[in-house]
């Protein structure tokens, strides 16, 4: 590890030395010598569209386009096509969380990259994947793919469409040590990063840097300058419209404001964070939400929210969930591809063989008398049409016994998985709660400073681990998925959030509930439309009480009115939330209704069907 490092400090302070050397070939401030687009003029146009959908973070839209276009190209002849549309899909996926279909679509760029002896390109997909490594906490992997990425980045850099930057390595580089605690490197190569964003006139990237330079403050205790950094990125990052990073400079702030003990700054800070992800969710990707989350969770928790701290962490373990649930799927997916296209070259094989003995069988029929190679005939097309049956029925005994496998290997996952669950709060959960209890202890009675300080690291990493350890627990196991766990929780948001706004709250409740269970994103968007209608009484009604109905009437009501201003319009008019309501209700078949008789009354009607298993 250290003589990467030293690799990395190396690599860092050479290129400090030529900076005036790339910088002598830019033209309008650039790092990248821009170059003619290609010339299928349709493909063109799908690039122009599909790097404008990736800077609005329109996900689903980049991936339709590029879609299309790979459509239009030739694989075997269009290369350097091939290369773009797969390193921009890599990109998207990795946003999405799909980790492995992005490292599929980065290896067979890294193919193509080679094949063309392009060290721009190989720097780039180097780049991409020391991202990927990095966010499934592959360190050693992550700093192998970044030392590769400046290795072949090239003196003289020329591109046809964006690609990866310096300062996208140096930033790569800069977090990577931030993460592993080195910060001396860190800091160097973060100030490369944002001189160089500068001198690229990058806005994106210079806002990331200045954030990545906040994170870095932060770790290191100088909270002061952690503010300034992340100001100065939110500021960049609101000018650029990039609102993940604007995501994350709130949070930023409310961690260092926490840090300095100032609650009610970092309560502020977090308010504005959800208020921003609220506005501007759609266009924020699932990775840096699960993100925000899980650093929302702990802020709370450090300033002994608990209820808050627990809502976010909850949030935190959906995300992650979701991201893992759609990794896995992708994992099983291409397995089952691999292994039908294993039975497709095996049946090739088979087919090319029986065509080769039938040859052989046809010559030895010419050297014999006319009845007897009509006899053999009948009597090779009995046997032909008997290995034919039997190599079908063969097949699908093979098949039936890879499904049963499958399912016996699923199984044991689950059981290994619930096994490993019981471990660990059995053995780990004890022994790390013992251990923090000790040192909490240990610290009321030593008096010696510096090893109140090492009995203070210690509770507080066992303190870490514990809720680590909770985390990957919760991972493991799936519950609270019926219509009943929702409505309790709802309901529960509802009574906390309106209490947190000196809001009076009247809730009328059925009793019972249809067993049925729901999916991931069907509870997701009934949560959300709720916590936008609090949202909006909040923010714009000026009421003092609330009245909450949830009942069931051959369909989920929510009803919820305030006594205050009222409101007027319709569910598709107003903002962003109003629109995003809307939009959610017609996902699950249901619809909003407003009216205003004396302040507002919202009411959802979303009717879920009741078979058991099984959702409308």
């Amino acid at each position: 590890m250290m003589s990467k490092l030293r690799c990395i400090l190396f690599l860092c302070f050479s290129s400090l030395l030529t900076v005036a050397d790339v910088d002598a070939q830019q033209t309008l401030g650039r790092t990248i010598k821009k170059l003619p687009p290609f010339e299928n003029k349709a493909v063109a146009e799908y690039m122009d569209k599909i790097l404008y959908q990736m800077d609005a973070f329109h996900d689903d839209t980049s991936i339709q386009y590029i879609g299309e276009a790979l459509q239009l190209i030739d694989p075997q002849s269009d290369k350097e096509e091939l290369y773009y549309l797969l390193s921009y899909r890599a990109e998207v996926l990795y946003y999405e969380g799909l980790f492995n279909e992005a490292m599929r679509d980065l290896d067979k760029g890294l193919l193509i990259a080679e094949g063309l002896k392009d060290s721009l390109l190989i720097a780039n997909i180097y780049n991409l994947k020391g991202l990927l490594y990095e966010n499934i906490e592959e360190s050693e992997g992550a700093l192998s793919q970044l030392s590769k990425a400046l290795d072949y980045y090239p003196k003289n850099p020329a591109s046809r469409y964006p690609i990866s930057e310096l300062h996208h390595i140096f930033g790569n580089i800069g977090s990577y040590m931030t993460k592993i605690h080195i910060y001396d490197t860190a800091y160097v190569c973060l100030q490369q990063s944002l001189e160089f964003a500068k001198r690229a006139n990058a806005p994106r990237a210079i806002a990331v840097a200045q954030l990545s330079l906040g994170d870095l403050s932060l770790k290191t205790n100088d909270t002061e300058a952690a503010l300034r950094w992340y100001d100065t990125a939110l500021v960049a990052a609101l000018n650029a419209t990039d609102y993940d990073v604007a995501l994350d400079a709130y949070v930023g702030k409310a961690e260092a404001s926490a840090a300095m003990g100032n609650a009610a700054q970092a309560k502020k800070y977090l308010s504005e964070s959800n208020l921003h992800l609220a506005m501007y969710g759609q266009e924020i990707g699932m990775v840096n939400q699960r993100n925000h989350a899980k650093r929302t969770s702990q802020i709370l928790k450090r300033m002994n929210d608990l209820n808050g701290a627990l809502f976010h962490l909850s949030q935190w373990r959906h995300f992650d969930s979701l991201i893992t649930s759609r990794n896995v799927q992708s994992a099983l997916t291409t397995q089952a591809a691999l292994l039908q296209s294993n039975a497709n070259l095996e049946l090739e094989r088979l087919s090319l063989q029986q065509k080769e003995e039938e040859l052989e069988n046809f010559k030895f029929n010419q050297r014999i008398v006319i009845a007897a190679s009509a006899f053999i005939i009948l009597f090779l097309l009995f046997i032909y049409q008997s290995i034919r049956i039997r190599r079908r029925n063969e097949k699908r005994f093979a098949d039936l016994e890879v499904s049963r496998l499958q399912q016996e290997k699923i199984i044991a996952e689950l059981q290994i998985r619930e096994q490993v669950g019981r471990d660990m709060h059995d053995d780990l959960g004890a022994g790390l709660s013992a251990l923090k209890l000790k040192s909490e202890m240990a610290i009321r009675t030593e008096q010696d400073p510096e090893k109140k300080v090492q009995l203070k690291t210690i509770a507080n990493t066992a303190g870490e681990l514990i809720d680590s350890m909770r985390q990957i627990i919760w991972s493991m196991n799936v519950d609270q998925t019926n219509l009943e766990d929702l409505v309790v929780y709802v309901s529960s948001y509802t009574r906390n959030y309106l209490s947190e706004n000196n809001i009076d709250l009247s809730v009328e409740s059925s009793d019972l509930w249809p067993d049925f269970e729901l999916s991931a994103q069907q509870r997701r968007n009934v949560f959300l439309m709720v916590k936008e209608a609090l949202h909006n009484v909040v923010k714009h009604s000026k009421a003092n009480h609330v009245i909450c109905s949830i009942k069931w009437e051959n369909a989920l009501v929510i009803v919820i009115e305030d006594n205050g201003v009222g409101f007027s319009g319709d569910a598709n008019s107003g903002g962003n939330g109003m629109k995003n309501m809307s939009r959610r209700a017609k996902d699950l078949n249901g619809n909003i209704l407003i009216t205003s008789p004396k302040g507002m009354r919202l009411q959802l009607n979303i009717p879920f069907n009741t078979n058991k298993g099984s959702i409308a």
